[in-house]
């Protein structure tokens, strides 16, 4: 077993990779952290632009999708889709905080909102738009 020590404010969120070979967690604190399910080393530690509200990976574990809180003015509540190696491919800024994310076994997220919404989203980081239903 192990413990992983890194984060220095309240940890919201963690998610195994489907292949189980890493682990993303994400705090107050403003990182998004990404593990090793071998080793439980961190492997990369990431600055966002506000405090982290939840994880998920896409189903192939080549991909994960953070949601966060904002830290208005500066920064708008958004969600974040990264590649496995921890690095940022696009945001999509929101109106209100990302409560929850979730990735379907095909190529769609769903997010969670504080504008009273759920929706579904196709990740392709130049048209993420929600679908209609």
């Amino acid at each position: 077993l192990y413990t992983l020590l890194d984060h220095t404010q309240t940890v919201r969120d963690i998610a195994w990779s489907p292949d189980e070979s890493k682990i993303v967690s994400v705090a107050q604190d403003y990182t998004v952290k990404l593990w090793s399910n071998a080793t439980g080393f961190l492997l990369r530690s990431m600055l966002d632009t506000s405090f982290g509200l939840a994880a998920s990976w896409s189903a192939d574990s080549q991909w994960f999708v953070t949601g966060s809180q904002g830290n208005p003015p500066s920064s708008a509540p958004a969600f974040v889709v990264w590649n496995a190696a921890g690095v940022e491919q696009c945001r999509v800024d929101q109106t209100q905080p990302v409560w929850g994310v979730s990735w379907s076994t095909g190529n769609d997220i769903v997010t969670a909102g504080g504008d009273l919404t759920a929706r579904i989203w196709t990740p392709a980081c130049t048209a993420a738009a929600p679908k209609s239903r």
